[in-house]
């Protein structure tokens, strides 16, 4: 028997008013566990570009060049002003024979950097590896 069955105070029956606050309660803790899941959940699933980074390295010293191409990836997605990103893919795109791949990420290296002659010559060596041979000689020229 509930106790505040057919008690009335200003015109609301505290009976039904008790169980609306029970049931607002339930939905109160509800969301609230469901928000924390979730937040709890992006914060474990997202990682940094540094984290990616590490993650693409390690793909790279073991030869794993189609996996290292994919977090490298991951990285620039997340900032597309990581040199050292684009240096590695544009090293593994080299590496499995993808020389126009490697070229477009020394381009993008070259605007990041535009002083560092190193990796004019890698552009170079990319476009011997794509039979250009005519940028490749006449690359400064560009």
């Amino acid at each position: 028997m509930n106790l505040w069955n057919g008690m009335v105070i200003n015109g609301f029956r505290l009976d039904k008013v008790i169980v609306m606050k029970k049931n607002s309660l339930y939905i109160l803790f509800l969301s609230f566990f469901i928000c924390l899941f979730f937040s709890c959940s992006a914060k474990i699933t997202s990682k940094t570009a540094d984290e990616l980074y590490t993650i693409a390295k390690e793909y790279f010293d073991n030869d794993d060049f189609e996996n290292a191409i994919i977090e490298y990836t991951k990285v620039i997605d997340l900032d597309s002003e990581f040199l050292f990103a684009y240096v590695g893919r544009s090293y593994s795109y080299y590496s499995i024979g993808e020389y126009e791949k490697a070229a477009s990420d020394f381009k993008k290296i070259i605007q990041l950097e535009p002083n560092d002659i190193y990796f004019y010559y890698c552009l170079r060596v990319s476009y011997l590896g794509m039979g250009d041979y005519n940028k490749a000689v006449w690359l400064p020229l560009e």
